[in-house]
C-alpha cells in the first residue's frame, strides 16, 4: 500500500528538538556521569583563557567532584543527551548551601 501524504511528510521532516535531545535531572548520583564533559570543558578553558590557573589545570575530576559534594546541601545535576547519536552533550549543576 502506498504511503499517504502525511506519512511521507513525517518521513521527510527533520526531528524536532524534543526528538533529538532528552534532559535528565538528578543529584550527586549523576556527578560521575559528567566526568568526560567536565574534562573536555577543563581542557577548553586551559587552552583559551590566560586566567585559568595552573592549579585548575592540575585539578582532577575527583577533587572537583568532592569539593562540589561537600559544599552543596542541595545539588541538582541536569544532563542533555543526544538521542540520535546516543551520548551526553551538556550538563549544568546547581548548588544551594
Amino acid at each position: 500500500m502506498p504511503l499517504s501524504t502525511d506519512e511521507k511528510d513525517l518521513l521527510n521532516r527533520s526531528p524536532t528538538m524534543e526528538e533529538k535531545i532528552e534532559i535528565i535531572s538528578g543529584g550527586p548520583e549523576l556527578l560521575d556521569r559528567i566526568e568526560p564533559l567536565w574534562e573536555e570543558l577543563k581542557i577548553h578553558h586551559a587552552e583559551t583563557s590566560v586566567y585559568f590557573s595552573e592549579e585548575m589545570r592540575a585539578r582532577g575530576f575527583e577533587t572537583g567532584k568532592n569539593a562540589i559534594a561537600s559544599k552543596a546541601k542541595h545539588l541538582r545535576v541536569d544532563i542533555a543527551i543526544d538521542l540520535i547519536e546516543k551520548y551526553d552533550i551538556a550538563y549544568q549543576k546547581m548548588m544551594r548551601s
